[in-house]
């Protein structure tokens, strides 16, 4: 668990202390906070909670190797400390490590709302088993594990070199991570059970502006694999989020342009599709 000022590291930690499974060690690693996380650590008085201060140089990939180099299990859970996981999580996780030949578990998660408690909210793309091969389906359908519901064996982590710290991979180092994973080996264990929440409020590193840079990044990185798997130079779900960006960006002109290349599949899109063209219309005649 990296951490960094998390005004929410109290729940992920309880989250974990609560698992109905108990053999477990907590690898926090802390970037130095300034809100005392050494106090929150204290009030659980659980000698299986391993605190350590990292300086990770604002690359939080550096932080999760330190924490995989130091854990003595052979299994490696991903929680990041703003997420929380369900009580039954690491009791469901050991039983597919019993009753399967795997090397990467996965499962559904739950969003966590900015307010109001917990609303449960599926994070629909997050909570699907993937077609194998996996490493086809994630470079051409994108990343469909979501990080703190991640379950990797060790020895795989240091077949892979780990995470990999390149600034380029700012944020969805996790993602290049199953990538590598998946060239290693196709045993990857979903369970379709919702075992956890990701926090997506503000101060979050997934933001739009961040994930811009991240998908230009991802293809430059991938561009060959991706020709390759799809005689194509961007992808679908590329093309999904660059609506997404120009249309928000209120340049309707270019998501009027990314729309005729998507086909709508439910009534959202579909509306969305209309309001596109009827704001690109009025674009149009402004400029004239």
């Amino acid at each position: 668990m990296p951490n960094y000022n998390s005004p929410f590291l109290y729940r992920s930690i309880l989250s974990v202390i609560e698992q109905s499974y108990e053999k477990w060690e907590l690898i926090l690693i802390d970037n130095f906070s300034y809100n005392s996380p050494e106090k929150i650590i204290d009030q659980f008085d659980d000698d299986r909670i391993h605190f350590y201060k990292f300086n990770n140089e604002n690359n939080i990939a550096r932080s999760r190797n330190f924490g995989i180099k130091k854990a003595k299990f052979d299994w490696i859970a991903f929680l990041d400390s703003d997420d929380v996981w369900e009580k039954e999580k690491l009791f469901k996780v050991n039983e597919a490590i019993i009753n399967n030949n795997s090397d990467l578990i996965y499962h559904g998660m739950y969003y966590l709302p900015k307010k109001f408690g917990f609303i449960k909210k599926i994070i629909k793309d997050k909570s699907i088993e993937m077609k194998k091969p996996i490493y086809e389906t994630l470079i051409k359908d994108g990343n469909g594990i979501a990080n703190s519901s991640a379950v990797v064996r060790k020895s795989l982590l240091e077949k892979v070199y780990f995470l990999s710290e390149d600034k380029n991979k700012y944020s969805w180092e996790d993602y290049d991570c199953w990538i590598k994973c998946s060239k290693e080996t196709d045993n990857f264990i979903f369970i379709p059970t919702i075992l956890g929440y990701c926090w997506v409020g503000g101060g979050n590193v997934s933001n739009l502006e961040q994930s811009y840079i991240n998908y230009k990044n991802f293809h430059k990185i991938y561009r060959n694999q991706i020709l390759k798997l799809t005689n194509k130079k961007r992808l679908k779900w590329y093309n999904k989020f660059l609506l997404t960006w120009y249309f928000k960006k209120k340049n309707f002109y270019r998501a009027y342009i990314i729309q005729k290349k998507i086909i709508p599949n439910d009534l959202k899109s579909y509306l969305r599709s209309i309001l596109i063209k009827f704001l690109f219309l009025i674009e149009t005649i402004k400029r004239r």
